[in-house]
């Protein structure tokens, strides 16, 4: 990279933002924040040179939703707030320069997310939720305008979920449950198979084909559990205990077979555990044996 800035600049920056994303799930956070600090350096002085290249201010923008996720878990919220912000403003200003790169406009739309999550953390619900209407209405356009692109669908089935916990804040909680059925459709329709994950998840379980199988990256399974999670706790919440416990077995089931046939995924294993909890809390005082047994499976699992 010093020998030929253009040729293996974009390379080093990968390397430290890849870097960053290992450290902080390891326990590293500080240093994950001082590594994006280094390739937001060496971006910026690239972003210099070469203005006219895109390619440097977006990763930028990367790096601060990166950092926004961490401190977050520091629980630094004014300063996540300002990181969410910022790319937000930047990926705006990409956008606006580029309106016809769908990769920016869907970068666009998960800075949007997690500003919006950053929002709702703070206690700021209603400004949360006029964050993510603001994108709505573009997402969608951009969805008509990429009927095939599964990312783009699937981007606004997550974005939809966002809105509905923003309404579960405030105790709005069957406009919360019908954001989040539509969430799951459009997820849905993201797949490839044209099946709901938890029927591909039991024919690829039985079929044992885990390691052959040729679908989707695990990140959009988990995400289906996690939706179905959210579905199925406001669903108790409403007292509609038979269509939660629904959705809970179903995001218990794919995320165990899931996590079976991919060990090395601990988000399912992780995903189990939140389902088992909140089966507990939907149980627990119709069916006591039971919610025991899924709040000690929790414990283990944890």
């Amino acid at each position: 990279a010093a020998i030929d800035p253009q040729e293996y600049g974009p390379d080093l920056i990968d390397c430290y933002t890849n870097l960053a994303s290992v450290l902080d799930p390891l326990g590293f956070p500080q240093q994950a924040l001082q590594t994006l600090d280094q390739s937001d350096a060496l971006a910026t002085r690239l972003a210099q040179r070469y203005p006219d290249a895109l390619d440097y201010p977006h990763q930028l923008a990367v790096n601060q939703l990166n950092r926004a996720d961490i401190l977050v878990s520091l629980g630094r919220m004014d300063e996540a707030e300002q990181a969410a912000r910022s790319a937000h403003d930047q990926m705006a200003e990409l956008v606006e320069r580029e309106p016809r790169q769908l990769g920016l406009r869907l970068t666009l739309l998960r800075s949007t997310g997690q500003l919006s999550e950053v929002l709702r953390g703070r206690g700021q619900a209603r400004e949360a939720l006029d964050v993510c209407r603001h994108e709505q209405l573009q997402l969608t356009r951009l969805r008509i305008t990429f009927p095939d692109h599964r990312e783009a669908t699937r981007t606004e089935g997550l974005l939809l979920r966002e809105q509905a916990e923003c309404h579960s804040a405030p105790g709005e909680l069957n406009e919360a449950a019908d954001l989040l059925r539509q969430s799951l459709q459009l997820q849905r329709q993201a797949f490839r198979s044209g099946v709901k994950p938890v029927q591909w998840s039991l024919a690829v379980f039985f079929q044992g084909q885990f390691r052959d199988a040729t679908y989707d990256q695990p990140g959009p399974f988990d995400e289906y559990c996690r939706t179905q999670l959210h579905l199925g706790r406001v669903l108790r919440k409403l007292g509609r205990f038979h269509e939660a416990e629904l959705e809970l077995g179903e995001a218990m089931t794919m995320s165990q077979i899931q996590n079976d046939g991919q060990p090395e995924q601990i988000r399912f294993l992780v995903t189990r555990a939140n389902t088992c909890a909140e089966v507990y809390e939907l149980l627990k005082d119709r069916r006591p044996t039971e919610a025991n047994q899924a709040l000690h499976l929790a414990g283990a699992l944890w």
